[in-house]
């Protein structure tokens, strides 16, 4: 399940609005669904409906007279093989902006300027929403494959990023970075990126996840401090990595120094 569709029936009630939050580190959001208003405003007999993912925070105010009846319905992805036949779609009555534009020509900017990583680099962002992932496949193929299906379920202004990536024909794709914190092997947090789920029930107590993750699954190492260790300096397993926004962890101690990798570009007018 994705997220969740819920249809408000028009029966007259006061109250009840739907509350739908955003928390992050810096930011408080809040948008109210207020059905009873919308239905009373309506010149003809209607029904009123949002739908919402399912990472989002949600709450029913109370109902102040009236009865408020719904019908929710849970949202899952429908598989390649699979069709259903639907009608035509309803228009949106309050559109979202994702300001896919500005961010478009903001990359496009940086991208055409000679001093943005003269040298190329590799750019992370980080994904705003959650998303549920199984941690057991069959192979390392089949868990490589349900990270490249996952792009096409990204959500919000997760999937304008990679669109955008790829309409200026950079190399985008979705990786997932570990965290290790070091414990009896290392007081250094180390952070590892894979192309696929790692099934971490298979870690082996002679390695440190970090070590199990390069060695047994090979995982590249973000960011290593080549100056309190020199040989990761010609280390083709670690890439130096440009955070842009926030980050599920703090990098602030770790340098950022651009290798050679080659970055892409293209004119949008080809």
């Amino acid at each position: 399940m994705f997220g969740s569709l819920v249809i408000v029936f028009p029966t007259t009630h006061e109250g009840g609005a739907l509350a739908l939050r955003e928390s992050g580190e810096e930011t408080h959001r809040e948008w109210i669904f207020d059905s009873a208003a919308l239905l009373a405003g309506a010149s003809e007999s209607s029904i009123a409906y949002v739908a919402f993912y399912s990472d989002t925070e949600h709450e029913v105010l109370p109902v102040q007279s009236g009865y408020r009846v719904t019908i929710t319905y849970n949202l899952y992805f429908v598989k390649d093989h699979m069709h259903i036949a639907v009608g035509g779609a309803a228009p949106l009555a309050h559109p979202v902006g994702t300001n896919e534009e500005l961010f478009w020509s903001t990359l496009r900017g940086l991208l055409d300027d000679p001093t943005f990583l003269p040298e190329g680099g590799n750019l992370l962002f980080a994904l705003h929403h959650q998303y549920p992932m199984s941690t057991s496949y069959k192979s390392r193929a089949a868990a490589r494959q349900a990270l490249r299906d996952l792009a096409f379920r990204l959500k919000g202004s997760d999937a304008v990023i990679l669109k955008v990536m790829q309409e200026l024909s950079l190399r985008a794709s979705l990786r997932i970075v570990y965290q290790d914190t070091g414990g009896q092997y290392s007081s250094v947090t180390r952070y590892v990126m894979c192309d696929h789920v790692v099934d971490l029930e298979n870690l082996s107590e002679e390695y440190s996840l970090c070590e199990f993750l390069r060695r047994r699954e090979k995982g590249i190492l973000l960011n290593p401090d080549t100056n309190r260790y020199p040989g990761y300096a010609k280390d083709p397993n670690t890439v130096q990595a440009h955070w842009i926004v926030s980050a599920p962890w703090k990098l602030e101690d770790q340098p950022l120094r651009p290798r050679r990798p080659r970055r892409e570009s293209s004119d949008r007018n080809n």
